[in-house]
């Protein structure tokens, strides 16, 4: 039972990772390189001090183990289909560095692996902070449903072989886990079902079924520059359509105000010059904008 348990962690942890770098590909999320060397940082010293005071008992903390090599493959997704670029670290993220070096120091000094593994799960907990705060501000789901729910299968599994030797920081390591996952699955589905428009004083977007984003005017002999200033400055993430006078034009990621007016100049203008030329230009379209 323990190895069979454990057997379906990895894979569960697997077709997360694979999802998730898939969606990375697709540019469909847009990670910050930031954010998953931190977690790999904080997952592989949990690992690490898990490994010391437990006597190396992979199997019973194979959450653990499978995190590492999670944050690992989302982090290199990041680096080669993400646009990696500079690494910048927020504020909150040099401040949860600095915790991985006192708890690092606190180690070394005091030989208690036991209590660094705690003070690391306290430290990878406050990391889930930055993607509800998102959540909460973007008031819309920035994740994906699949990818969370295959986590929290893993890591209620991952229970199993954790409990079956006694081993309290894998089970630890495990409640925290599904505490957390939970937590983001009860968050993604209330902004997913309940907050389905995102309004400025000017226009807003209205998101459709299939999760594409649209944006509209809602005042009146609004000039093109202001609602597109409006549109660029409450984008929000993934597919996104510009209307005006009843004529999209998709916003892509690095558009700026001159870009995408020329980009709605030259589809009206094929609007103009017959229905047929703008079903062409949208079918030329990349599906994912």
């Amino acid at each position: 039972m323990k190895n069979i348990t454990a057997v379906l962690v990895v894979v569960s942890m697997l077709v997360f990772a694979g999802r998730y770098s898939y969606q990375i590909w697709r540019g469909k999320v847009y990670p910050a390189l930031s954010t998953w060397i931190i977690f790999l940082v904080g997952t592989g010293l949990s690992l690490i001090t898990y490994s010391i005071a437990e006597n190396r008992d992979f199997v019973s903390g194979i959450l653990n183990t499978v995190d590492v090599g999670m944050v690992l493959i989302i982090l290199i997704s990041t680096l080669l289909f993400g646009g990696g670029g500079k690494v910048r670290f927020k504020p909150f993220e040099k401040y949860y560095l600095a915790g991985v070096g006192m708890i690092i120091v606190y180690g070394l000094a005091s030989g208690d692996a036991w209590g660094s593994n705690i003070f690391t799960q306290v430290l990878i907990s406050i990391g889930y902070f930055p993607t509800i705060q998102n959540l909460v501000t973007e008031k819309r789901n920035t994740e994906s449903f699949f990818s969370w729910s295959c986590a929290l299968f893993a890591v209620s599994v991952a229970l199993i072989p954790a409990s079956i030797n006694g081993s309290w920081l894998a089970i630890i390591y495990s409640l925290r886990s599904i505490v957390l996952v939970l937590a983001m699955l009860i968050l993604m589905g209330y902004y997913q079902f309940n907050c389905k428009n995102k309004r400025s004083d000017l226009g807003g977007f209205l998101r459709d079924d299939s999760g594409i984003w649209h944006y509209g005017c809602v005042v009146g002999f609004t000039g093109i520059y202001e609602c597109i200033e409006d549109a660029l400055r409450h984008k929000p993430r993934g597919i996104v359509w510009f209307w005006y006078n009843d004529i999209p034009t998709p916003i892509f990621r690095n558009d700026d105000k001159a870009t995408l007016c020329r980009r709605w100049n030259e589809w009206i203008k094929a609007h103009q010059e017959g229905g047929d030329k703008l079903q062409k230009k949208i079918r030329e379209l990349n599906p994912h904008p």
